[in-house]
């Protein structure tokens, strides 16, 4: 989360560009990331000290502030993948999130297996984001430089703030599990809906893909309104068809997959996963595929 407020929509200011952003800009973008990234960091762990003389030491507090170093790791990626996708490298972005999914699986297995504990999970997060920085930068051809002036970090900060607000608000909805569900009905209720959730949003992966396509593609032509009004009635009725089908088709034979891959004691979540499945139906419904598109008469935000 800290990562996520630390990129400010970085990415997408980059991504969503009418025009080919020029290197500068690129190098504008790094410098603003990286800066962001240090307040924030510095000011969570000035929070976590505060935390730790109110409430005493804690292995969590250790683990959270090893932790920190993830934020600029996990937000600095953001100039580098923003080329790769600008150029429709979709390839390139798949080996990256695989290759991603592996080292973090392989480095907080073998760890955990080692002994480590809970600095398994710890060790194999960070490497995850050092691989996904790393791969990143290398695939994109991107050397960053230190640079920025007053105008583009007046633009950056403005888009970001306008962008990040509303995927913040977006985000708070995972606190209604913890925060409602557990208290009402108790902790296991929380695991079953956690589960229930996870399963929506992999088998939600057509909106996912076409979401970040479509910013692309989007921002191509985002002068043309009528071709974008187009394009968001076409691309809402492809997400409905592609992903009820995805998902109509685990609910047939979920009550068979569920308890040969989570345990018995976890089918409890699919009485959960209907309703989870509307919600993420109802959301490939929304025009979010073009959360931010600028036309010449200003901006147009569609959520």
């Amino acid at each position: 989360m800290l990562a996520h407020v630390a990129q400010c929509g970085t990415e997408i200011f980059l991504i969503r560009r009418e025009e080919e952003p020029s290197e500068r800009l690129y190098d504008e973008t790094f410098t603003f990331v990286a800066a962001s990234t240090l307040a924030i960091a510095g000011l969570a762990l000035v929070a976590s000290v505060v935390v730790e003389a109110l409430a005493g030491p804690s292995t969590w507090l250790d683990a959270f502030r090893v932790m920190l170093i993830a934020v600029p790791l996990n937000a600095l990626w953001a100039p580098a993948q923003a080329r790769i996708e600008r150029a429709l490298r979709f390839r390139a972005m798949a080996a990256l999130e695989l290759g991603g999914d592996v080292v973090l699986s392989a480095t907080s297995v073998g760890l955990t297996l080692a002994g480590a504990g809970l600095w398994g999970p710890v060790g194999g997060y960070l490497a995850w984001q050092a691989f996904r920085l790393a791969a990143s930068y290398r695939l994109a051809r991107f050397r960053p430089s230190v640079v920025l002036s007053r105008a583009s970090a007046r633009e950056i900060a403005g888009f970001g703030l306008s962008f990040s607000s509303a995927s913040w608000i977006e985000r708070g909805r995972e606190l209604v599990n913890p925060l409602i569900v557990g208290p009402v009905l108790g902790p296991a209720a929380v695991g079953y809906v956690a589960v229930a959730l996870r399963l929506g949003e992999t088998l939600s992966f057509v909106t996912r893909a076409t979401w970040r396509v479509s910013i692309v593609a989007f921002g191509r032509v985002q002068s043309d309104l009528g071709r974008v009004r187009r394009a968001l009635e076409e691309g809402m009725v492809l997400q409905v068809l592609a992903g009820g089908a995805v998902l109509t088709a685990f609910s047939v034979v979920a009550d068979d997959v569920v308890p040969v891959i989570f345990g018995e004691r976890w089918t409890p979540a699919l009485d959960v996963f209907p309703y989870v499945a509307a919600a993420y139906l109802v959301m490939a419904r929304s025009p979010s595929t073009a959360r931010c598109c600028t036309c010449s008469a200003g901006t147009v935000a569609w959520r």
